[in-house]
Order: structure tokens, then sequence, then C-alpha cells
């Protein structure tokens, strides 16, 4: 970090950052707030901002990821140059990774040829046994099969590190796409299927063998799906809590040589492991029985191709491109080729990357009132609960104790991630790639049987984004999070609490959402709920499945109310503990919750800079795609469906029940 020590945090000021939090041009104050406070807040930038061709979505999150990828684009390219110390060792690794991909010329020289072996290797499997060491290999190279293992922490013992396997080996996003029956799901069949019959034509098949093949592989995968948890079962942590012996998984899936597995996998058998669907496994071990072995081979094909698609040449990359992209998303252009290039780097050397980022880009004094804003959000959340009427006092001495238990990371790690087993060369893209999959499956795999790291941050510095981890009881936030219009330290507290303010609070609230809420203190999958509390918590919570659900957001698509409930849920307690915080904060001074900035208080400052960071555009077949499997709800939906349920806003803006978004009290949830 010294070594950068000297660079100017002005280089990493994004353009504009000296004007005013809030701009009165990007509202529309034609628009009543109780009419559409999405408009209201947003009207007048939707009316000018524009989806750049190489984005399905264009929004506040995508500006800045835009300004934080500028900054890693420099860090990566003077590395690639050799400008900085060539004596630090991941800033080298750094700089060959990335010049490797950006070099373009000898990725198209070498063509398919660096996976050449592998698909070799794929395409002589002659028996059972064959297939168990081919899928092994597989997850230690990047590839894909039908199932995924890794180390996790033991949910209901979660100080433990335990094998665990998990449903996967689909092409497409999510089972429902195999059996979408609408217009637009055949259309996105129809493009899958164009895009195996292109790669295995690509390997040299004639158009109807690659049909042929397709549709086998097709059939596979349907087969998968129809065996695969949907995304609203998955969110039930008990219905994924499967703990097996190995004697009882080769029960549950008898046809897989299991000791073979372990065996090719590197580790010695577990004495016990995770599974989150049974039946699934089942399904696969009945397919090793009864789908030839050639079928088997063209579908590990198709997904290690898919796996390696963005280090191969253009012509395979345009392949996967005009599916995942443009078909599925309505994607018009690919990114920049160092975009792409840069993604894979920091999948590869993320807090090497990280490390850089923080010395260039993060101040010091931004930590500190991060720190002081979390402390004052987790003060009133405590004071919150200590004045819940609906939960016991029990229930709510326990929930207390799992807030006060709860660990804030901020900024970047206190240890760096040591890269030194990772192996680069600055000639070989693909090469790069493997070696950085077979790294992290070593690092994942090492974790087997040692105690659980509390400083590992599941999120690079450089990500805008946060987190809450349940099994940690955790929550995270990068710094690249840390800038406006989340969280500006030359703005007034109204903005940054209705910013980072409501941020920090959504992920607190993720330790109490629905699944987060079936978490104990130190991470345990326990019910610590009386049963009375638990059903007047899913009382409140169906107030919000029931107005997410009657959003028709798209050619009479409605958001699904259930799915996306834990997001929902964590949005109304960050904005009600968020704006009760900022109260807090103004009452210690007098007259300072009617100053006016702009002509609005700090109340409506606070709603309209939330309003300001779900702003979005989004490409109709993105929309689409996201209704079916995110878990979030668009984000004019998260700002009309958020702050109509705050009685502060009410307030705030004098809505009053004749306006069109007016919720009567009685459907407001009263959770927090």
């Amino acid at each position: 970090m010294a070594l950068l020590s000297t660079v100017s945090m002005l280089g990493c000021q994004p353009k504009g950052s000296d004007s005013k939090a809030l701009d009165l041009a990007d509202m529309d104050q034609s628009i009543a707030p109780g009419d559409d406070f999405y408009q209201y807040a947003n009207g007048g930038w939707l009316k000018t901002a524009k989806i750049p061709d190489d984005r399905t979505r264009y929004g506040a999150f995508d500006v800045l990821q835009e300004q934080t990828e500028e900054r890693v684009k420099d860090i990566l390219f003077r590395a690639a140059d050799r400008k900085g110390d060539t004596t630090d060792v991941d800033f080298v690794k750094i700089g060959d990774f990335f010049a490797s991909g950006m070099d373009t010329a000898t990725i198209e020289e070498v063509g398919l040829q660096p996976i050449f072996p592998d698909l070799e290797m794929i395409s002589t499997l002659a028996d059972p046994k064959d297939l168990i060491r081919e899928i092994a290999r597989e997850r230690a190279i990047g590839g894909s099969s039908p199932f995924y293992v890794s180390v996790e922490q033991d949910s209901k013992e979660a100080t433990s590190m335990i094998l665990s396997f998990y449903q996967s080996g689909l092409g497409m996003p999510d089972r429902d796409y195999y059996f979408d029956e609408s217009e637009n799901g055949q259309k996105l069949r129809d493009a899958y299927m164009e895009m195996l019959v292109k790669t295995f034509e690509l390997l040299g098949k004639d158009e109807n063998v690659a049909k042929g093949i397709a549709k086998d592989v097709f059939d596979f995968e349907k087969r998968l799906a129809a065996a695969s948890l949907t995304r609203l079962q998955y969110r039930d942590p008990h219905l994924v809590y499967n703990k097996l012996t190995v004697p009882e998984l080769a029960k549950v899936a008898p046809n897989i040589d299991w000791d073979l597995y372990f065996q090719n996998l590197g580790i010695e058998k577990p004495a016990a492991l995770l599974v989150d669907n049974p039946k699934f496994l089942t399904e696969v071990s009945n397919m090793v029985k009864d789908v030839p072995i050639n079928v088997w081979a063209d579908y590990l094909t198709a997904q290690f191709m898919s796996s390696y698609s963005s280090c191969l040449n253009a012509k395979y990359e345009n392949i996967a491109f005009d599916f995942y992209g443009r078909a599925l998303s309505g994607q018009q252009v690919q990114q920049p080729r160092w975009k792409r290039v840069m993604r894979q780097t920091q999948g590869a050397l993320g807090e090497a990357i990280g490390k850089f980022y923080v010395a260039e880009c993060f101040p010091p004094e931004a930590k500190q009132r991060m720190q002081e804003l979390v402390q004052n959000l987790r003060k009133t959340y405590r004071e919150r609960m200590g004045q819940l009427t609906w939960m016991s006092d029990e229930t709510k001495q326990k929930a207390q104790e799992k807030l006060d238990a709860i660990t804030v990371k901020i900024g970047y790690p206190d240890t760096w991630r040591d890269y030194s087993a990772l192996s680069v060369a600055r000639d070989s893209y693909a090469y790069n790639v493997r070696n950085a999959y077979t790294y992290r499956f070593n690092r994942t795999m090492a974790k087997l049987g040692k105690p659980i790291d509390r400083t590992e941050w599941f999120m690079t510095p450089q990500t805008v984004n946060a987190y809450y981890n349940p099994t940690m009881n955790e929550i995270v936030f990068p710094a690249a999070i840390l800038q406006p219009p989340f969280f500006d330290m030359k703005a007034d507290d109204a903005v940054n609490y209705g910013g980072i303010g409501v941020v920090i609070g959504h992920e607190i609230t993720h330790g109490f959402d629905d699944q987060g809420r079936q978490y104990n203190k130190e991470g345990n999958l326990e019910n610590w709920w009386s049963a009375e509390d638990s059903l007047r918590f899913t009382e409140y919570s169906q107030l919000l499945v029931d107005e997410f659900n009657a959003f028709d957001v798209i050619d009479g698509i409605h958001i699904n109310g259930k799915l996306t409930l834990g997001e929902n849920l964590a949005d109304y307690g960050g904005l009600t503990i968020s704006v009760h915080a900022l109260e807090g904060v103004l009452a210690n001074e007098q007259g300072a919750a009617d100053k006016k900035i702009d002509g609005f208080t700090p109340l409506q400052r606070f709603f309209l800079s939330y309003a300001k960071i779900w702003r979005n555009l989004t490409r109709d077949q993105e929309l689409i795609r996201r209704l079916k499997d995110d878990v979030h709800a668009p984000g004019k939906y998260r700002v009309d469906g958020g702050v109509y349920n705050i009685d502060e806003f009410y307030t705030a803006f004098e809505v009053n029940p004749s306006s069109p978004y007016y919720r009567e009290p009685a459907k407001r949830p009263t959770i927090w």
C-alpha cells in the first residue's frame, strides 16, 4: 500500500463530485409526490438518460460502477505496462493476467488449441468410472457438471466447515426457462438451441449432426431442471439443509462411485456432508445409469465451452454473447475488450487489485465516518426493537443480542489474500483463466476441517455493493459503495441517511428478514422466536407480499412478492431505521428539522436521496429476465413499494388519502 501513498486522492474523485448531492433538474415536480414518487424524484433524469448499447440497464449503481471501473482500468493498464513497482509480485501478476487477455492477436492465432486436451479427454469417456473422474476434474479446472461441490459453513454448526453439494449444471439461467411456455420463453429456448448448434459446428460437426447433439444436450439439461428446486423453494434454509454420511449419500445416489469421486477431487472421504437437494442427486445418479456416455460427453463439452467462452477466440465468444447477452438480456453490443478482461482479472486477483484500489481511492476519513453511521443505525435499531409492541420480551431480548453481535466490516479486509500459489503467464490467457479456477478450487478445498476464517471477505473492495452473511452474522460494505450517490462526505446528513444509511439498515435487516431471522446470533440455523411472534411476523410480511404481487411491471408480468420478500423487508427496515436515526440527529440541533436546502426539508431530502439511488432504465428483455429469477424488485418498485409504507413520508410530503399510491395505515407493515 505504501508504494502508492503519494497518489493524490483527487485522482479518484468522480467528475462532478463538487456538485450538489441532489440535482433539481433530475426531478419532475409536475408530478405530485403522492401520485408517483419515483417519477417525481427522477422524472427529469428518466427523460434524458439512455442505456448504453453495451449495457442491459443503466442507473445510479451503473454510473458509480463505471467510475470505479475506470479507476481499476488505470491500475490494470499501468500494471500491464510495468509502470509501477515491479518488485511487487501482485502488481506483476495483475499486469501479466490483464495483458494476456488484451493480447487478441495471440488469442486469435491459437484459437481453441488451449482447450483441445480437455475436449479430447471429455470425448474419450468410455464408462461411468471415466465419467465420475471427469466430473471431479471439471470442478478443479472451472468446468461445469450437474452438481457443484464446495466447502461452506455448516448452517447448524456455524463454527465448522463442511463439504457441500449444490444442484447445478444448467446452461440457461434457471430451471423455469426450460418449461416457460410463453412466446418469450420459446424464443429463448430457440436461441439457446442455436447457440448449442453453433458451438458444435465450431468444433467440426456438420449442421445436422450438431442439431442432433444440441437436442440431446437440451433434453439432458431439461431432466436436471425438472429435478431442481425452484428459486422460491431455495429460499427455505431448512429445505436445503440435508446432512448425510457417505453411506447415506450412496443410498441417495447409488450409481455414483463416491469413493472414486472423492479420490479424484483430492480429498479424504468426509464424515458428513451437506446436500441441498437429495432428489436432484438421485436423478443425476439415474442419468449416470441410463444416459449414453456419448450424450454425457456432449453435455460436458457444451458446459466446458461455456465456462471458457470469455478466453477463447472472437468467433466463439460472439456465439456465447448472442445468447447470454443479446437474446437473454437485450444487450446490443459486447462491452469493450478491456472491461471483459478486467472482469476475469478481478475474478482471479480481486483482492490484489483491491489493495491498490484502496491505497489510491479510499480515504481513511470515509471509513471513520461510516463507522459513526453504522453505530448510530445500530443504536436506533436497538431502541426501535425495545419499543415493539407486537414482539414478546423474550424474543425481543434475543433479537437485540443478535443485533449487538453483528460484525461490521468496512472498506477492505485487514489482511490481503495470498496469491503466491496462483501461477500467471503473460503469453496465455486461457492458461491464466484455468490456473485461476484451480487456485480458487484448491483454496476452497483447503478449508475443509479448518476453523472458519472470520476475516475473509466475499466481495472485493472495488465492488459497488454490500452484503449480510447469516452464518457469520456480519454486514460488509466494500470501499467502492462508499461514494456518491450512496455516501458523500460533502453532503448533508439527510442525503447520506437516505443513501448509505438505508443501505446499512437494509443489510442489518437481512439478519431479521424471513430468511435471516432463522439464524441465531452465532450464525446457526436455529429457531429462537416464539410461535406467536413468528405468526405476527409472517402476518406483517404478507402485507409486503400482497403489495408487490400487485405490481404489473411489463406485459402483464407481475413481481413475485414471495421471491422478493427478503429484499423488500430489508428495504422497508432500512428506510424505517434510517429515517428514525436521521430524526435523532436532527433533534440534537434546534431548528435543524426545518432547515431547507433547495426548498426541501431534511426529511424530504432523505426520501429524494433514497429514490435517486434506485433510478434506472432497463431493457425490456432484461426486465423480463429479472422478474423471473431476481430476488430484487425493479428499482421503481423498490422506491414506490418502499416509501409509501413509511409514515414519515406522508408527513414529509403531505400525502393525503386521495393520492393514487396512498396506503391505508392498516396495510403498512409495522415490523420495525
